[in-house]
């Protein structure tokens, strides 16, 4: 019974490292409902607080916090899919509860990229640098926006139907550029883009990201 109850959890839109991160967040999920019948919303706001932290250990700029922003940035990656998975599981499922997951989403990326910003703008003393973390925040800003407003008119209420509704949108239509855009769009979720994070963290190349980025 457990096992059947799982098996939707999975969904057709995951990718990769979003099937990787299910492996493990599920097992976590079905624990706390165990041990303390744990609260998707308590989820969402610990996600919320894990982000918050991330980015303020990027701030620093130094390596070593940058790599523990890293890993702790991937640690919510895996953690993002319980709250979810709490509320089906419990039965629980809720309009407030999406939107909370929803806003999760962007403060997740608030947080990290204005960290990133002041931290290499500490680090490199780089007015470039500095400038273009400005315009990939308010490149951010515009596009949340926009996805706030998709959402609402594209998905009846429900911010979680939007992934799935846009990608059968983009395949449907046959076209390659469309199959393409599709495929690269899983490389900004919360799912993968953090594993890209860490790799570049570990190596060093953190402005890159910046750059990349403000440049896009």
């Amino acid at each position: 019974a457990e096992r059947q109850l799982q098996r939707p959890i999975f969904k057709p839109t995951d990718c990769q490292f979003g099937r990787f991160n299910r492996r493990m967040s599920i097992p976590i999920s079905i624990r706390l409902i165990k041990w303390m019948r744990f609260s998707p919303h308590a989820m969402s706001l610990l996600l919320i607080g894990l982000g918050l932290c991330a980015g303020w250990l990027f701030s620093r700029g130094t390596y070593a916090s940058g790599v523990l922003a890293a890993l702790i940035s991937v640690a919510a990656s895996i953690l993002d899919g319980c709250d979810g998975e709490l509320a089906r599981l419990q039965y629980k499922d809720s309009r407030l509860g999406c939107w909370l997951d929803t806003l999760g989403d962007y403060i997740y990326y608030f947080a990290i990229f204005i960290g990133l910003a002041i931290g290499i703008s500490r680090t490199s003393h780089s007015d470039f640098l500095w400038w273009a973390g400005m315009a990939l925040l308010l490149g951010m800003c515009l596009t949340f926006a926009l996805l706030i407003l998709l959402r609402w008119r594209i998905t009846s209420g429900r911010p979680e139907r939007l992934r799935t509704t846009t990608k059968a949108h983009f395949y449907g239509t046959g076209k390659r550029w469309a199959w393409l855009m599709a495929r690269l769009s899983n490389c900004a979720t919360r799912a993968t883009m953090p594993y890209g994070i860490l790799g570049f963290a570990v190596l060093g190349a953190v402005p890159v990201l910046i750059l990349g980025g403000g440049d896009g």
